[in-house]
């Protein structure tokens, strides 16, 4: 195990703190996994009781899903509304 320094455990603390973990379905999880850099997703290894994929979002991309969301909708469904709209409108046309 590696010792960190002071500075090294605040900016850790820090850098934890401004994440906030929200659950997702795997269609969800897989929709955001396409589009990024591997690495780029925080996620827990194992699945949630509820099947569900937990990752890790800074606090303001979780604001801009909320801002997103329509009523009834979940975090999920803005996610693959979101991966379905990228995908129509990046779409080759005839």
């Amino acid at each position: 195990m590696c010792k960190l320094s002071a500075r090294q455990r605040a900016r850790r603390t820090s850098e934890l703190q401004d994440l906030i973990r929200i659950a997702i379905t795997p269609a969800a999880f897989e929709a955001i996994a396409a589009t990024l850099p591997l690495g780029s997703v925080g996620f827990e290894p194992e699945l949630s009781a509820k099947g569900q994929r937990l990752i890790w979002l800074e606090a303001a991309v979780l604001e801009r899903l909320r801002a997103m969301r329509r009523p009834g909708e979940s975090y999920s469904d803005v996610i693959l509304r979101l991966a379905q709209l990228e995908a129509t409108t990046s779409a080759p046309r005839p």
